[in-house]
């Protein structure tokens, strides 16, 4: 049993190095977070808005600059994207609301990893990433038509270089 155990664990443990290595887990979270916002998986209000019913998928709020977020619901939105496609989310709720403060992503309250947030007509402590970051984000991820090996999409032809 316990060859089984390390012959299950090693193989895990490899990956999750392999990728902690590769890129780090708040960059790994707010890719993802952002990814799921875009294909809708997840909403995101105005923070300004009243709910008069609270959408199922709700992980946040945002406004003009920033995106709020409820720790355990991102949390948990991301680590189930990660699980879905096998892979690991390497750090803890706690770990990554450290590692965010600390990488200086995150705008938090002073001694905190969170911050208090007025929302709907109340308050509430919640995760707070500015939208730079997932604009960062995408804009790493997309390439411009000049990164392409083969250059642009679309190749307009003249009529006498058209062959039929």
């Amino acid at each position: 049993m316990f060859k089984q155990f390390v012959d299950v664990i090693m193989p895990l443990a490899i990956q999750q190095q392999s990728t902690t290595e590769t890129e780090q887990p708040s960059q790994i979270f707010i890719r993802k977070l952002g990814s799921l916002i875009d294909m809708g998986k997840v909403s995101v209000v105005e923070r300004f808005y009243s709910l008069l019913e609270k959408p199922r998928n709700l992980i946040g709020y945002s406004d003009e600059d920033n995106y709020y977020f409820e720790t355990d619901e991102a949390f948990a939105a991301v680590s189930k994207a990660c699980n879905d496609v096998g892979e690991h989310f390497p750090l803890s709720r706690k770990a990554l609301l450290k590692a965010l403060k600390n990488e200086g992503i995150s705008i938090c309250s002073k001694g905190e990893n969170t911050r208090n947030v007025r929302v709907s007509g109340g308050t509430k402590r919640l995760l707070c990433i500015p939208r730079s970051f997932f604009e960062e984000v995408d804009d790493e991820d997309t390439e411009s038509e000049e990164d392409l090996p083969f250059g642009p999409g679309i190749v307009e032809e003249s009529p006498e270089q058209l062959t039929i």
